[in-house]
């Protein structure tokens, strides 16, 4: 019940979209940054959709395409100085479509299930949210450290909750550059489902250009970097590229029971923009998913496949509101 609950929930955001905006990643495209919300407002909220057309795995027969909606918010509290909070929160339903999967199956080696080794996909439906809450602590009036708790959870119709979540966290230092730009540098590390901890880098840079009308924007994350160029008050120019790593928990009842669904990607791709009013803007864009790589894994970590993904077209659009 629940699951059907949170796939009508989805729907019913993906139609929303559709009729407000024009629904259609990021591959996703995750996290886009298309905008900077003004200094004064604390509340970034982000809806899209993509579809993500049919590409095949490694020139093979089996063929994969997924249609994705989002839902992302950044909230951003001034608590009293020289404390601050911020809230980033991401959430997607992905529904894929595969062909002849069957042809994925490695011949010898891991023991499959016959549902698996008949072309019976191990994933359809995929839900995932991934939640940052960071304490900033200001050291002097421009510099801050900044630190707190990260968890992703990513499962598939039928998976074990408790078993499908990845806790983190990140400590970082940063800048805040007088037009309300920032820099930031530091690390995080993430549990991995089945698999050692994962580390990286974890950086922000986010200036602005272009005198008091702020013509050029430039957003780099922990997930990939736009650039945005404001030809005019309502009209905007934007092109990105997005790291898109996700696993997923699968069914326990599937044809890989209690397994992982690993993938990741870098979508590249731009659009243009139109700034509804002062709170609101209307996206449209499209690209190609490049460096595209699906691992599949047992519930005991042993691996049945890994596959490279042909470069894959898509499109979508967004609608983007600060409060």
């Amino acid at each position: 019940m629940h699951f059907r609950v949170c796939r009508t929930l989805a729907l019913c955001l993906a139609t929303f979209f559709t009729a407000a905006a024009f629904a259609g990643e990021t591959a996703t495209v995750t996290e886009k940054r298309i905008t900077t919300p003004p200094d004064d407002e604390f509340l970034d909220l982000g809806l899209f959709g993509a579809r993500f057309f049919e590409s095949n795995f490694d020139r093979r027969a089996a063929t994969v395409a997924y249609t994705r909606v989002a839902l992302d918010a950044d909230f951003t509290f001034k608590v009293a100085r020289p404390w601050s909070f911020e809230l980033e929160f991401y959430s997607d339903y992905t529904s894929y479509d595969f062909g002849h999967f069957e042809s994925l199956i490695p011949a010898t080696g891991t023991p499959v299930t016959p549902a698996l080794r008949s072309g019976i996909a191990p994933i359809r439906d995929a839900y995932f949210v991934r939640v940052t809450a960071l304490l900033g602590y200001e050291l002097a009036p421009q510099w801050r450290v900044i630190a707190g708790p990260t968890f992703d959870l990513g499962l598939g119709n039928g998976a074990n909750f408790s078993d499908s979540v990845r806790y983190g966290g990140v400590l970082a230092g940063q800048y805040v550059f007088r037009d309300g730009g920032t820099l930031a540098l530091g690390g995080e590390v993430v549990t991995r489902l089945e698999k050692s901890l994962s580390f990286g880098p974890f950086l922000r840079f986010s200036p602005k250009w272009g005198g008091p009308e702020k013509a050029f924007e430039f957003d780099l994350r922990r997930d990939g970097f736009a650039v945005t160029w404001n030809v005019t008050r309502p009209v905007g120019l934007f092109a990105s590229v997005d790291y898109d790593d996700r696993e997923i928990r699968l069914s326990r009842h599937g044809s890989v029971p209690g397994g992982v669904w690993r993938e990741s990607s870098l979508p590249v791709y731009g659009g243009v923009s139109w700034r509804i009013n002062r709170h609101a803007r209307l996206s449209a864009f499209g690209g190609v998913s490049l460096l595209r790589t699906v691992t599949l894994d047992d519930s005991r970590g042993q691996r049945i496949f890994k596959r490279d993904v042909d470069p894959g077209l898509f499109a979508g659009a967004e609608l983007r509101a600060s409060f």
